[in-house]
C-alpha cells in the first residue's frame, strides 16, 4: 500500500497538448518502499488499483482541456474523463483505474492539458498535510 502527495505547489506546469509528469514527493505510508523519484515500482507481480486526485490553479484554465493519466512503464495506461473547467478556481481532476504490473513495472500521474498554456502555465496545488494532489496505490490481486 502506498499514498503520496504533492506537499508544495509545482509551478510552471504548461500542458500544452502534451502530458506533464506530477511530483509526488511526500508520503503518507509507503509499506514497501515502492515509491521513489515520483514513480511507484511494483515490489511484486499483480494487479494494483491506482486513484488520484490533482489540485491545478492558474488563470488559463478556462476553455482548455485537462486529464489525469496514469502512465506504466513511461507509456500511457489510461485516462480519467475530460475536465473542461468553466471558471478559473481550483480544478480538482481525477483518475481511477487498476493496472496489471509484473515485479519492477512502475507506475506514474501525468496530467494532460488540450490547451495553450505556454504564455499562463498553471499551477497544481500542494499541501503539507496531503489533501490536494495525492496518489494513492493497493494491490488488489494476482
Amino acid at each position: 500500500s502506498f499514498r503520496g502527495f504533492a506537499s508544495s505547489d509545482m509551478t510552471g506546469v504548461a500542458p500544452n497538448n502534451n502530458a506533464v509528469k506530477i511530483n509526488i514527493a511526500s508520503e503518507s505510508y509507503d509499506s514497501h518502499g515502492a515509491w521513489a523519484s515520483s514513480k511507484f515500482t511494483a515490489p511484486i507481480a499483480g494487479k494494483y488499483h491506482v486513484s488520484s486526485m490533482i489540485a491545478v490553479l492558474g488563470t488559463n484554465v478556462l476553455n482548455n482541456y485537462y486529464q489525469v493519466a496514469i502512465f506504466k512503464n513511461a507509456a500511457a495506461y489510461s485516462y480519467g474523463p475530460i475536465v473542461k473547467p468553466a471558471s478559473t478556481d481550483l480544478l480538482w481532476i481525477g483518475i481511477s483505474d487498476t493496472v496489471d504490473c509484473a515485479a519492477t513495472d512502475y507506475i506514474e500521474i501525468y496530467l494532460y492539458g488540450s490547451g495553450n498554456n505556454s504564455a499562463s502555465t498553471l499551477t497544481v496545488d500542494g499541501a503539507t498535510n496531503g489533501d490536494r494532489s495525492y496518489v494513492s496505490i493497493n494491490k488488489v490481486g494476482d
